[in-house]
């Protein structure tokens, strides 16, 4: 045996317990839990089911019962209430928490002046808890106050022509 092969065979020996070594070990999983709720698809299964259009004069008080429907029966709501300008949520509370029961319904009563004529708003932001997770969903219930505005009618372009219709007024004034 020459010098060569006798210096591989003891470097290979001395090697062949380090590369055992290297073989791939299959990889453990572990689920890690967060210490937070988890969040659902967004949109709660929360729905106005009363009618979504109230019509009151200006300044008239108006007390009403705001309907909603949930898919779940256990859990709770909260539920943030707020107008838009020129609109008043009067003997009310803002922020309501209601627990959920068999019914699937949720009555909340509110009492609201339109302060003027116009299209107004009460934005009710709900968060349901349900089953460990929280989910949210957007509504509004339109207050008009007087009468409705007539919408402009909508101008017609002739075909090819690369105009841009914005609305406008016009007034004249004298120096």
């Amino acid at each position: 045996m020459n010098i060569f092969s006798s210096r591989f065979l003891v470097v290979l020996v001395l090697l062949l317990p380090l590369l055992s070594g290297c073989t791939e070990k299959p990889a453990q999983s572990s689920v890690i839990e967060p210490a937070y709720k988890k969040h659902a698809k967004s949109g709660a299964a929360v729905k106005l089911i009363s009618d979504s259009i109230i019509r009151v004069s200006p300044n008239e008080i108006i007390d009403s019962e705001l309907l909603l429907a949930t898919g779940d029966s256990t859990g709770e709501l909260y539920i943030a209430l707020s107008t838009t300008e020129g609109l008043e949520l009067l003997d009310g509370k803002r922020q309501l928490n209601v627990q959920l029961n068999d019914s699937k319904l949720v009555k909340i009563p509110v009492k609201l002046r339109a302060l003027r004529n116009g299209r107004f708003y009460l934005h009710m932001q709900v968060t349901a808890e349900t089953g460990g997770s929280l989910s949210s969903r957007s509504l509004a219930l339109i207050v008009q106050s007087g009468p409705e505005v007539q919408k402009a009618t909508q101008f017609q372009k002739p075909a090819g022509e690369n105009i841009i219709s914005m609305p406008a007024q016009e007034t004249r004034s004298t120096p």
